[in-house]
Order: structure tokens, then C-alpha cells, then sequence
């Protein structure tokens, strides 16, 4: 237990020796004797009053000095979304917050302290990526990235963390039995087994978590849930694709900060470009590692004059990977409920989404795979409907 404030480290203390943690099984050590530390093993508990630049700086300086992985727990004041990144960033893992519900937070850092231990080995790569304008546009680019992965790793895990309504499983034409919904109503009982039935197979190999529909309350959803799901998608595959909503819930700002990259959906106009650079800008200030932050643009016909350089110089000279969208065969994939990049593998756009996916991934394989069987039966029947529509 690492402490400035020595009344927060015994506010701690007293909280676990209430739930059988016993004192022997606590060290404490002052921020100013972090070479008591070295070489040691464990959890930390850095109980501080708020978190400031100081903090940041001591929480890395003690992830120098220990194991490659601790398990960092920040416990403090309630902070803002944007010191909550930083802190993520700065190698905080976890955190316990001295509000209302204090106590019911220490059960619930037992058990996810209880899961990470028994899953530190299992460390999958989440990728999260987020719309700066139109939500519509990272579903899609979200299920297409997942569905590449999935193509040349066997596997790959799609989470909708769309909370205002999900639309994953129509672009995947599936109907989940489970969602997100109900893992969150299990509490602190959630384990690796809960997490797998909820989640609905693909037979592109995507793994789908289906986010909570527009008509559920999510009164009860905790940002601390959003890293309980992210720490079994990780112990479970991979490679996970993480479908956010936006920075301004706590919840969505915690996946950012957990994620290994980050990427930003826009489009190739101005308006569109100027909140993917406002975007851009505040990962960066918050600490997030401008190489791990990549930059989607689509554009259509219908964009005008602005190109790969325009774009390029609207965000600060931020590399930017503009795919030219086909409307026609992008309409026909949402549909359809099948990925563009398996509906129409052959296609530019199919090949730019594959290209980009590669870059980011380091994956090197750039098999273009068949048009699936269960595919082609749907065109059939869409074609033969429209043909007897015309004849009535």
C-alpha cells in the first residue's frame, strides 16, 4: 500500500481487514521510499487524495520498480473523465473511488483483482474504435476489422459498446440470445464461463458481444463493468474490436485508456475532419501514443475537392488512410447483414479496409477469401423477390 495520505491508506486498511485481509498481508511504504518496492510482486494500492501530474509521475516511477504487469489500483476522490484517461495511461489499472459506495466497491476490486490474477498470462490486444461524426460509419468499419482478423486468425472478439442502441447484429445478420445486458445484471458475479454464453458465434469466426438495445435503462451500467468485460475479451482471444459511442461517458473514456489502439472514424469534409483533429488533439494531451491513434476517412463522390494531403494538413499532418466508398456495394452489405469485406472481397473498397486492417495489425497476409455460400443464397433471393415485384 503506497501512500501520501496516510488517513486514505487506513480508510483502505480498515475497508479489507473488514472483508479478512489481514494486516500481515499488507506493507505500506511512503511515496518517498519507493525502493522498498523493487523487485517485489503483487497488488498496489496507491492511496492519494486526488490524482495530479505528481501522481501520474509516481504511479509510473512504481511501475518501473516492480513486475512487468502489476496491478496498479489508484484509491482516491471521484476525477474527471480526462484525468481518468491519463491515469489509465500512466499505468493505473484499476481504481476505487471515496464516494457513496465505498464499501460496495471494495467487494467488487476483490473479485476483478481475484480474475486478473488468474488471467495475467492471457493478454489479447484490444483495438477500439470510435466515430467522430456518424456512429454508422465505425459499425461498419468495426464489424469489417473484426471480420478480417477473423479471416486470418481464426478468431476475433466485436464488442458493442453502442449504448444507445446497437446495430452489430443486423450487420451481421444474427439474432443474439444474450447481450450485454445480461452481464451487467449479474453483478460482481460475472466469470469467463457467463461472459462466453453471452456472447453470439459467427461463422466468420467473430465473436459478437451484442450491445444493449435503445429501449433497455442502463441505470445500472458502471464504468468499472466496461474493464471487467474488456479484461475477459483479452483473457478469452486474441484480438477484440471494441465499437465505442463516444469520450464523454466514463465508461467509454476507461476503454480508450485500456485499449491498445485507437481508431477514429471520419469522413473527407471539413466539418467531419475538424472533430476527428478536436479528437485527435485531446487522446494526444490525454496521453494516449499519437503512433497508436489511426485515422479512417471515407469518401464518396459526393466529398469534393479535398484529398489524402488536404486531409493530412486539417489534422496537423496526422497520417490519415482514405477509403473511396462505394455506396451501392455498402448499402448492399448492411442489408444483406454480411461484412463488405466478404460480400464483396474483390471490390477497391473491400481491398483499401483490408490494407488498412494490415497496417494496423502487423498482420501480413492479405488472403482475399470467397464470397460465403449463405451469402450468395441471399443475393438469390433478393434478386428473385425484386424480379417478382417488377412482374406484379
Amino acid at each position: 500500500m503506497i501512500y501520501e495520505d496516510r488517513f486514505v491508506a487506513v480508510r483502505m486498511e480498515d475497508a479489507l481487514r473488514r472483508r479478512g485481509v489481514e494486516n500481515s498481508s499488507c506493507q505500506f511504504v511512503g511515496a518517498s521510499e519507493l525502493s522498498q518496492l523493487e523487485g517485489t510482486d503483487g497488488v498496489y494500492l496507491l492511496c492519494v487524495d486526488e490524482i495530479t501530474p505528481n501522481e501520474l509521475d509516481l504511479a509510473a516511477r512504481i511501475r518501473g520498480m516492480v513486475g512487468t504487469e502489476p496491478t496498479l489500483v489508484a484509491v482516491t476522490n471521484p476525477m474527471q473523465n480526462e484525468t481518468l484517461l491519463r491515469a489509465v495511461r500512466a499505468g493505473i489499472s484499476d481504481f476505487l473511488f471515496f464516494d457513496d459506495t465505498f464499501d460496495v466497491e471494495v467487494n467488487q476490486l476483490l473479485t476483478r483483482m481475484s480474475l486478473n490474477l488468474r488471467n495475467r498470462n492471457r493478454h489479447g490486444r484490444i483495438v477500439s474504435v470510435v466515430p467522430c461524426l456518424s456512429a454508422i460509419d465505425a459499425n461498419v468499419i468495426s464489424v469489417n476489422l473484426a471480420s478480417i482478423v477473423a479471416e486470418q486468425m481464426g478468431v476475433c472478439g466485436l464488442l458493442d459498446f453502442q449504448l444507445r442502441g446497437s446495430c452489430q447484429s443486423l450487420l451481421l445478420n444474427v439474432d443474439p440470445c444474450h447481450t450485454m445486458t445480461d452481464l451487467l445484471s449479474v453483478g460482481d458475479a460475472i466469470d469467463e464461463s457467463m461472459f462466453l454464453k453471452a456472447v453470439t458465434l459467427h461463422d466468420s469466426g467473430i465473436r459478437l458481444l451484442a450491445g444493449p438495445s435503445s429501449l433497455v435503462d442502463l441505470g445500472e451500467f458502471q464504468p468499472r463493468a466496461s474493464q471487467k468485460i474488456l479484461d475477459l475479451a483479452r483473457s478469452c482471444w486474441p484480438v477484440s474490436i471494441v465499437n465505442c459511442e463516444d469520450v464523454q461517458h466514463a465508461d467509454q473514456v476507461r476503454i480508450l485508456g485500456h485499449s491498445d489502439d485507437v481508431v477514429l472514424c471520419t469522413r473527407m469534409d471539413i466539418a467531419s475532419l475538424n472533430c476527428a483533429q478536436r479528437l485527435l488533439d485531446w487522446l494526444i494531451q490525454s496521453h494516449v501514443p499519437k503512433d497508436h491513434i489511426h485515422v479512417i476517412a471515407l469518401e464518396n463522390c459526393h466529398d469534393g475537392p479535398l484529398n489524402a494531403t488536404d486531409a493530412k494538413t486539417l489534422l496537423k499532418n496526422s497520417p490519415v488512410s482514405v477509403i473511396e466508398e462505394d455506396s451501392e456495394l455498402s448499402v448492399r452489405s448492411i442489408n444483406l447483414g454480411n461484412p463488405l469485406v466478404r460480400e464483396c472481397p474483390n471490390t477497391r473498397m473491400a481491398a483499401a479496409i483490408r490494407k488498412f486492417t494490415n497496417d494496423v495489425m502487423g498482420l501480413g497476409n492479405n488472403v482475399v477469401p470467397k464470397r460465403s455460400v449463405s451469402s450468395m443464397l441471399k443475393v438469390g433471393v433478393v434478386t428473385l423477390s425484386s424480379l417478382f415485384a417488377m412482374k406484379s
